[in-house]
């Protein structure tokens, strides 16, 4: 099994949390949140073959079923 970092340029103070692959495996989804849990959730992509590259979906958003 190989292990890859995938979360960069992330905020400090922010957790990638519930991170899920695209259906073609290219992009990963997760939800952005400060680390006290009270902020507004950011839902944004990461893309696996380009490293820092994070664009921002939704904000203040529940994680959408990415079918």
């Amino acid at each position: 099994m190989q292990e890859l970092e995938v979360s960069f340029n992330k905020p400090a103070g922010t957790n990638d949390l519930d991170a899920r692959f695209s259906p073609t495996e290219g992009l990963v989804i997760c939800k952005n949140q400060d680390n006290d849990g009270n902020s507004a959730p950011i839902i944004q992509t990461l893309e696996l073959t380009i490293a820092d590259t994070r664009e921002d979906l939704f904000t203040n958003a529940i994680m959408p079923d990415w079918e």
